[in-house]
């Protein structure tokens, strides 16, 4: 998936179309979460106009739970799940949340109290926000996120896999002899 293998088709996927994947993953988070009509319903339905009351009403471990469950259940889940699950995104958990909470206060308390100045502001923040995050994110640290995911939850996998293909190869060997 990260090394190109010449002749292998469909090595390499991860580098060659890595900025795709970026895309990819805002798209879904910024469509699925901070969409302005789902950031509009929320604030109708909430009249806090402080920034404090605004976070005090927001479950950002929620939000968070609802952006993890978006990501593993969309096209991106299997390659999440290839880097440890829902368990590669927990590092993640506390500067998104520190993030989002300093948008929230700054928009709440900032001049876009109107509603609609307000939600564009908020999805400009939580797109400028989700832009730092993925340009952090090269296909050289994601193969190191892999292959430390690899090396401790699925070292097993190379175990037996090495055991099954040597067993295989084995009897290719002797099939062959005969």
């Amino acid at each position: 998936l990260f090394d190109r293998v010449p002749g292998l088709y469909g090595s390499g996927v991860i580098p060659m179309r890595f900025e795709e994947f970026k895309a990819g993953i805002k798209h879904l988070i910024v469509q699925e979460f901070f969409s302005r009509e789902h950031i509009e319903r929320f604030f109708s339905s909430h009249s806090a106009t402080t920034a404090d009351a605004v976070n005090s009403r927001i479950d950002f471990d929620r939000v968070f739970e609802h952006l993890t469950d978006a990501i593993t259940e969309s096209p991106m889940g299997g390659m999440l799940n290839m880097m440890g699950g829902r368990k590669a995104l927990e590092p993640l958990k506390e500067p998104i949340i520190n993030k989002l909470k300093g948008v929230v206060a700054e928009l709440a308390s900032g001049d876009g109290a109107d509603g609609s100045d307000f939600t564009d502001g908020l999805v400009r923040q939580v797109e400028q926000i989700i832009d730092k995050r993925l340009a952090e994110l090269t296909p050289k640290k994601v193969k190191e996120i892999v292959e430390e995911m690899i090396r401790k939850h699925l070292g097993w996998l190379v175990v037996w896999g090495g055991v099954f293909g040597g067993l295989i190869g084995l009897v290719v060997a002797l099939l062959q002899g005969i």
